[in-house]
């Protein structure tokens, strides 16, 4: 006798609070020790203090965070960090809001959704803000991830043996140069 598998809890998106180390922890524990060094592009058999207090330290406003939560289990966090200088646009002195976005799932939901979920949420944050695009660095070998982006309208290329992109946020706020 076949019985199927329980139906996959729903997911659900909410802000990682300031502070809130539980998530990311749980996010790192999911993720192999591949799916780490396509995530971080180095080697990571453990989270470091002081990129454990980074990872769980957004503002809400200048570093963006959200986890994907399926029933109880936190099952992938994305974030976008705003850059420190606008940058130029083409044609002249005016400049773009920039953020680098970035995204951890576990394994066993890589496939399922849930980046896409976090990407989709974060690109309209970030539109909301006035940020007129994503910026990002991929290892090559993350198929996944830059399928993903591709399909979102990320424009990517090779650099340094890494792929880097920016994905348009729909959001044509420009910053007067000063």
């Amino acid at each position: 006798m076949f019985t199927a598998p329980p139906a996959p809890a729903p997911i659900r998106l909410r802000p990682l609070a300031h502070g809130e180390t539980g998530p990311v922890l749980e996010v790192f524990a999911g993720m192999s020790p591949h799916s780490r060094f396509l995530r971080f592009l180095a080697p990571m058999p453990r989270l470091p203090g002081f990129m454990l207090r980074v990872l769980a330290g957004p503002d809400q406003d200048g570093h963006v965070a959200l986890v994907a939560h399926a029933g109880d289990r936190a099952v992938g966090i994305g974030r976008y960090v705003v850059a420190a200088e606008p940058a130029r646009a083409f044609g002249g002195g005016r400049q773009r809001r920039t953020a680098e976005v970035a995204f951890s799932v576990v394994d066993d939901y890589q496939g399922r959704g849930v980046g896409r979920m976090l990407l989709d949420a974060l690109v309209a944050h970030a539109a909301e803000r006035g940020i007129g695009e994503l910026v990002f660095t991929v290892h090559r070998q993350n198929r996944r991830a830059l399928n993903l982006l591709r399909s979102a309208g990320a424009v990517a290329g090779l650099r340094d043996g890494l792929v880097e992109g920016r994905l348009p946020t729909g959001c044509d706020s420009l910053v007067a140069a000063f």
